[in-house]
Order: C-alpha cells, then sequence, then structure tokens
C-alpha cells in the first residue's frame, strides 16, 4: 500500500543515523576495552553474562553496523570448526573511561565512526571479505 509523503518527511526518515545502539549492543561493546581484544561470541557469551541466542542477534546487528568486525577465526579445540573473533575497528579505539561520560565517549565514536565508514564502502569490503574464505589460524 503507498502513502503519500511529503520530501520533508523522507528526508527526515533517510537523514536518521543508522547507529543507534540498543541496550544489549551496548552491553556487548561495553565488553571490548581497547582494539586489541578480540572474543568469540561463546567467550562474550561468558564475559557479558547473557545467553548465546542473545548474543548471536547483538552480534550480527553490530557486525551490519560496521560496530564490530571479524578479526579472524579460532579452531574451536571441541568440535574443530572455526569460529569468528570479533573485535573493535582499528581506528575506533575508546578512550579512557574515567575521563568523560559515557554519553560523550558514545557520540564520539559514533562521529568517528560515520565519519571513517560509508556505507557503500563497508558493504563492498564486507562482501569482498565474505566471498574471500581467507582464514587465520590464531591458536
Amino acid at each position: 500500500m503507498k502513502r503519500a509523503m511529503t520530501d520533508t518527511s523522507l528526508e527526515a526518515f533517510y537523514s536518521t543515523p543508522a547507529l543507534t545502539l540498543q541496550e544489549r549492543e551496548k552491553q556487548i561493546m561495553a565488553v571490548f576495552k581497547s582494539t586489541d581484544d578480540a572474543y568469540t561470541r561463546q567467550q562474550l557469551e561468558r564475559i557479558a553474562g547473557m545467553r548465546i541466542n542473545a548474543i548471536c542477534g547483538r552480534v550480527r546487528s553490530l557486525l551490519d553496523k560496521g560496530a564490530l568486525v571479524v578479526r579472524g577465526e579460532l579452531k574451536c579445540k571441541t568440535t574443530g570448526k572455526y569460529r569468528e573473533l570479533l573485535g573493535l575497528p582499528e581506528k575506533h579505539q575508546r578512550t579512557n573511561t574515567k575521563t568523560k561520560s559515557w554519553k560523550a565517549r558514545f557520540w564520539k565514536w559514533k562521529s568517528d565512526l560515520l565519519a571513517s565508514i560509508s556505507l557503500g564502502q563497508w558493504r563492498l569490503e564486507t562482501s569482498q571479505k565474505r566471498t574471500s574464505g581467507s582464514r587465520s589460524n590464531a591458536d
């Protein structure tokens, strides 16, 4: 069903930033202290204290938003399958938590992220990574 919409309504809708984090996404992001940290979803489950089904959906959302990136793969010692290592993008290391309020840190992080990643470039990079199928063994 089509609806008549004014140009200003459409402009407002498309100008709304896509990078708004839900409470559970913020809880996952709080686990990462620096760009050197890399965790699997199973490790995030233990550290964040959330169930795996809640972790996986939120991690997928954070990957789509560019807030997290895949750093490589880790071979599971139990199953022998590869699991993705997730981490913060290189350019977005978190600031000292004692110097700024969480809102100031969040808005700085958000503005840096939006300034450095254009949606088209991000889609191109992620599609190339998915099709390359390269694996880095980190034991």
